[in-house]
């Protein structure tokens, strides 16, 4: 067995340990050499605040890959997640926060003094105060500098009702109130301190399109005119035969028909008026219905938008569990290798039909006030949705550049690389880094990643050796140029690979120009890094880049769609992510495992079998004296591990 753990002494530096040994062990019996590997004499350990029981076994709760193991001191103060409501920030640039909400009154600014703090330079320090009370949860604006808003609406300093799954906007930052549970995924601890996953089944509809049919707006009737000349021409005659035949009788008649004709005219307008009353108050109220229709239309393509591209709090939540949603996306999915970068405001997806597709005209006398105000005619402005997730296919994009300064930048990468590690399998996915011996630091909290490899020896490089060695092997690794294009496409091949450039520019062209040119036909896949746009490598086919003073906006270009601007960007901070990472550490794909039991693997890799990271002399000094003088020697590796040969005892020997 085999674990790599983090050690944290009391006032010291935390430092990494590898620990092999028999299944079960008791941490007793490794208690002193880890402490001796802590620079501390023999003490407690603890596994979060709980203090680790002599008995408890290596790979148990608390002692798995990726635990960090209290020397003398608890390893961290953090209570467990409590059950119930949870308030969470789903966007921003300090994304990922989950924040229990008891009964009562809790403050939400930048500030210290705040009950929750979320940094984001856009907040006030108080900003705003969220009540759990009996009847539900309320928040009211505190006199906040940029304003709240609730799903579009402004929030004032009177309370106003939150339901959970409306998105609250402050700053550039989205909250949203959810319950704590989480659906768990099927799992099995084994003795070796993994745990095994198994994957429900995913069956992927297409979205379902919204229609909503405007009503057609009641047409003005002219008004009914008096018939002069037909009222006249009989009075012409009769007069005209009363004279000629002396026959006073047909003056009455002469009279009778312009007062018949008069009498009609007045009852057919009488009647169009009574009528025209009853359009006007069936087209109020099919407006309103309508209305009604596209706000709910609209609501519903928010809430599947939402679900279909996790938030940084939902993926920490599915990598805590972990939740159901655990390495959901598969190859061929159509959102495999889609990554969520942020948020914008934009026309919802949704189908407004109208009467002959002729533009709505309403008339003068036409005054409809439904709830919110506005008329039948804004309907189509109404059909906007806020706080919709912006994606980028990186499948289809093959070569990715983000251009903006370090810090965001940096937050926003660690975004999209923890969605990709939860959302996809390791056996389906894999992760490499490359950059600059000044960005190593920054980027240490992936090794815990397992799609990057082993923690001890993770696909990661930052020297440049190790980046010419990294790059050469993953270039080495490519179709050949006739034959790239052909087999399954990108999206479809296993695995895929996604390799980070941080500091593109730094980097040597000659060895990224392969990955470059022929990476995405083979299902290799770049996303460079850089300070600007002008940095990034020119077969860059997308680009995201900053905008904007403080580094909250984005604006988004991809082959054959508009540019974007305004998106509200994704970031997540260093303990965020490891965090994910680390809750990522010891868990195996099911499937993947099985077929790995009794499948050679496709490729393997030296350093990860033998368990060494960069080879240097320390290294291999230490495990020349660590090893006793042996004849054997690993050639390979099989389904079942290690192919060890013993020149002693296999023979006779011959090598072709």
């Amino acid at each position: 067995m085999r674990v790599v753990l983090t050690l944290r002494p009391a006032g010291g530096e935390p430092v990494d340990v590898e620990v092999r040994a028999p299944e079960s062990t008791p941490v007793e019996a490794v208690r002193a050499a880890l402490a001796a590997a802590a620079g501390r004499s023999p003490t407690d350990l603890h596994a979060g605040r709980r203090k680790l029981p002599p008995s408890a076994p290596l790979g148990g709760p608390g002692l798995r890959t990726g635990d960090v193991v209290g020397v003398g001191v608890p390893a961290s103060d953090r209570a467990p997640r409590p059950g119930g409501l949870e308030l969470r920030v789903v966007g921003g640039p300090d994304s990922g926060g989950r924040h229990a909400l008891p009964r009562g009154r809790r403050t939400v600014g930048r500030d210290d003094a705040a009950d929750i703090v979320v940094g984001d330079p856009d907040l006030s320090r108080r900003h705003l105060a969220v009540e759990v009370g009996p009847r539900g949860v309320t928040v009211c604006d505190l006199g906040s500098t940029n304003g709240t808003a609730l799903d579009g609406a402004p929030v004032g300093r009177s309370p106003m009702p939150w339901a959970a799954g409306a998105i609250l906007r402050v700053g550039e930052t989205a909250l949203c109130l959810s319950p704590a549970a989480e659906p768990r995924v099927l799992r099995r601890e084994l003795a070796d301190g993994t745990i095994v996953v198994s994957r429900p089944p995913r069956l992927v509809r297409p979205p379902e399109r919204e229609h909503v049919v405007v009503p057609a707006a009641p047409r003005r009737r002219r008004a009914g005119r008096l018939p002069v000349i037909g009222a006249l021409v009989p009075l012409a005659l009769g007069v005209g035969m009363a004279v000629l035949m002396h026959a006073p009788q047909y003056l009455a008649f002469a009279v009778l028909s312009p007062v018949m004709m008069v009498a009609t005219t007045v009852s057919d307008r009488i009647g169009g008026r009574r009528s025209r009353r009853v359009e006007l108050t069936t087209y109020r109220r099919s407006s309103a219905e309508a209305r009604r229709r596209l706000a709910d239309a609209v609501e519903a393509y928010q809430r599947r938008s939402r679900a279909a591209a996790p938030d940084p709090a939902t993926i920490a939540r599915i990598a805590d569990g972990p939740g159901g949603r655990l390495w959901e996306r598969r190859p061929g999915d159509p959102d495999t290798l889609l990554v969520r970068i942020g948020r914008c405001d934009r026309p919802a997806d949704i189908a407004i039909e109208h009467p002959d597709d002729i533009a709505i005209e309403h008339p003068a006398d036409v005054a409809i006030e439904p709830a919110g105000g506005g008329s039948g005619a804004d309907l189509p402005a109404a059909g906007c949705a806020h706080d919709v997730p912006v994606c980028v296919p990186v499948a289809t994009t093959g070569v990715l550049g983000v251009a903006g300064p370090q810090p965001p930048a940096d937050a926003l990468m660690r975004a999209v690389l923890t969605q990709l590690a939860v959302l996809h399998s390791p056996a389906e996915l894999r992760l490499a880094l490359v950059g600059t011996p000044e960005s190593a630091q920054r980027w240490r909290w992936c090794r815990w990643l397992p799609h990057l490899g082993d923690p001890a020896t993770p696909a990661a490089a930052f020297d440049p050796d190790g980046v010419r060695q990294l790059l050469g092997e993953l270039a080495r690794g490519l179709a050949p140029p006739a034959t790239a294009g052909a087999g399954p496409e990108p999206g479809r091949r296993t695995p895929a690979t996604i390799v980070v450039v941080d500091g593109a520019a730094d980097i040597d062209a000659a060895l990224l120009e392969p990955l470059l040119e022929a990476g995405p036909g083979s299902g290799v896949f770049v996303v460079c890094v850089d300070r600007s746009v002008h940095r990034l490598p020119a077969r860059c086919r997308g680009i995201v880049a900053f905008e904007g003073e403080v580094g909250t906006r984005l604006r988004v270009d991809l082959p054959g769609a508009a540019p974007i601007g305004g998106v509200r960007v994704d970031g997540v901070s260093v303990a965020h992510a490891e965090e994910v990472a680390r809750a990522l550490a010891p868990l195996v794909d099911g499937a993947a495992a099985g077929r790995a039991a009794t499948t050679p693997p496709a490729t393997s890799r030296l350093l990860p079998l033998l368990g060494l990271s960069r080879p240097d002399g320390r290294r291999i000094r230490h495990r020349w004296e660590a090893r006793p003088r042996s004849t054997q020697f690993v050639v390979g590796e099989r389904a079942a591990g290690q192919l060890v040969f013993d020149l002693a005892k296999d023979g006779p020997h011959a090598l072709v």
